[in-house]
């Protein structure tokens, strides 16, 4: 089976991790910060900006948590109905709404005039996805209402930049990426954020900690400090989301590769455009992920049947969630005609760094015989 997405990691990645195994330290520490100045780095961002934490989930999760705290009251986030499904989620269990909006089929991203039709005096904020590595229009949505709080969901748009060189997502008030087994940069797990406000990002500090003020040290460093160097204090009641040196030590490793496997990446969509005879989304910035490769045809189910008996792993990311029974806690459950565009032609095919050229040539066959 050729396999959607698939991990790129080998014996580096497990010496890295056997150096920490040695080290008897497989918490977060000295590694764990040395993986979140170089992703700052690599950003090329302020790195008090960016925090780590045990998933991107985790991430969505607490940033809707700190702006409980912040906000103190309700108010409604638009998210796209094409969302990955924690949003809604994070969104609706700390006390907000939802109402859910429609996508531009061209590429995805949330549909504009959909969100303009939708914002009302109870609107506080947007939370938006970078679809497949494409940017959403966060400058357009400030043109539409300055003072929404605008997220990103940039778990795919890792290796996206601007046009003018800013790395996707870092315009928006709070961005979120993922490290996950099948993402650009792997860790096995974990997460990334960015945010904006110093105040809000002390505050997810110490939400993502026992609640523990971000300010605080370990026990081990407050050695030197007090007599009594194991007492802590608990600003806010709270859990434990925490992205480690284990992860760390893969992470790092991963960075060093994140550029031969963008070039991979482009190579393949390349072979493609040339080679299909089918529609696909365009990218909108040349530097670009290709996180998803996403063909558009009116055969479409034909074409992933054969797909699938040919050995060849597709699908549709992520599940329109206007279509689950989360509808029964968001508001405004309308027609989405933009959506239903995009969930009746388009899929997405392999485009990992491991497929051959052979590989790219043969899913090339399968759904131009069967288009």
């Amino acid at each position: 089976m050729i396999n959607l997405f698939e991990p790129d990691v080998g014996n580096e990645e497990l010496g890295a991790i056997g150096k920490v195994f040695e080290s008897k330290w497989l918490g977060r520490g000295e590694i764990a910060r040395e993986f979140n100045d170089k992703f700052a780095s690599y950003l090329n961002i302020d790195e008090e900006k960016i925090y780590t934490v045990s998933s991107c989930s985790d991430a969505i999760r607490i940033i809707m948590e700190t702006l409980k705290y912040e906000l103190k009251g309700g108010g409604t986030f638009i998210v796209p109905v094409n969302s990955f499904p924690v949003v809604p989620s994070a969104i609706i269990k700390n006390g907000f709404k939802v109402r859910f909006c429609d996508i531009d089929p061209k590429n995805g991203n949330i549909c504009l005039q959909d969100l303009e039709r939708k914002i009302d005096n109870n609107t506080i904020g947007v939370f938006v996805t970078d679809y497949g590595g494409n940017p959403a229009p966060i400058g357009k949505i400030r043109e539409i209402n300055k003072n929404l709080i605008i997220a990103c969901d940039s778990a795919c748009a890792l290796g996206s930049f601007s046009n003018s060189g800013l790395a996707v997502g870092l315009d928006a008030d709070f961005a979120v990426w993922s490290f996950d087994a099948m993402k650009l940069l792997i860790c096995g797990e974990g997460g990334g954020v960015y945010i904006k406000d110093k105040k809000l990002m002390d505050k997810f500090k110490s939400i993502s900690y026992l609640g523990l003020p971000s300010s605080d040290t370990s026990g081990l460093s407050k050695m030197n400090e007090s007599s009594e160097w194991w007492r802590y204090d608990i600003e806010t009641p709270s859990y434990r989301s925490v992205f480690t040196d284990y992860h760390a030590a893969c992470g790092l490793v991963q960075l060093g590769k994140i550029n031969k496997k963008l070039h991979k990446k482009r190579s393949i969509r390349e072979i493609y455009k040339e080679k299909l005879k089918v529609d696909y989304l365009n990218n909108s910035v040349e530097e670009h992920s290709n996180y998803f490769f996403t063909i558009r045809s009116n055969n479409r189910d034909y074409i992933a049947k054969s797909l699938k008996e040919s050995g060849v792993y597709c699908s549709l990311r992520y599940w329109r969630m206007d279509k689950t029974n989360i509808i029964k806690f968001t508001e405004w459950p309308t027609n989405m005609p933009g959506a239903d565009i995009f969930y009746n032609k388009c899929l997405n095919i392999p485009i990992h760094a491991n497929l051959s050229n052979n590989d790219v040539s043969y899913i090339c066959e399968v759904i131009n015989k069967n288009k």
